[in-house]
This record gives C-alpha cells, sequence and structure tokens, in this order.
C-alpha cells in the first residue's frame, strides 16, 4: 500500500526537491509492489506465495470507491 497523505508529509529541501522525492518514492513503491507480484511472496521460510496471474491494483478515491488501476511491469520500470 503506497499512502500519498504520508508522502506528502516528507520532505527533500522544498519546492520542485519534494515534488521529485515524493514520485521518486512513489514510482519505487509501485516498481515494489509489480516485481512482488510477479516474483511471489515469501510469507515465511519455506512458506511461499506465488500467484496464478496478476493481482488487481487499486486506487481508493476519497468516496471509498476502489477502481482498479492497469498498470503492467514494464510502465512501472518506464517511471
Amino acid at each position: 500500500m503506497i499512502s500519498f497523505a504520508g508522502l506528502r508529509r516528507l520532505g527533500f529541501g522544498g519546492g520542485e526537491r519534494d515534488k521529485a522525492g515524493r514520485a521518486y518514492l512513489a514510482a519505487l513503491g509501485l516498481l515494489a509492489i509489480a516485481e512482488q507480484d510477479a516474483h511471489g511472496y515469501a510469507l515465511r521460510s519455506r512458506c511461499d506465495l506465488v500467484c496464478e496471474g496478476r493481482a488487481p491494483l487499486q486506487r481508493v478515491q476519497a468516496d471509498g470507491s476502489a477502481p482498479e488501476v492497469d498498470l503492467s511491469r514494464e510502465a512501472v520500470r518506464a517511471l
């Protein structure tokens, strides 16, 4: 889960540096999610969860709705 509210609380020197730092962390978080989804989840020793397909990625809106977002590993890497 990536919290954009949490990212807004982070500072990287002000102005454009804040925007760039937040964008970098968001992109890194999305990449981590996409790669973990592709390689499976290590739950504990000798216990891995491997998906049969891509897990859905959802963006939770302020009103509580959660539309799915189609984001491929290649698109995330390009970020």
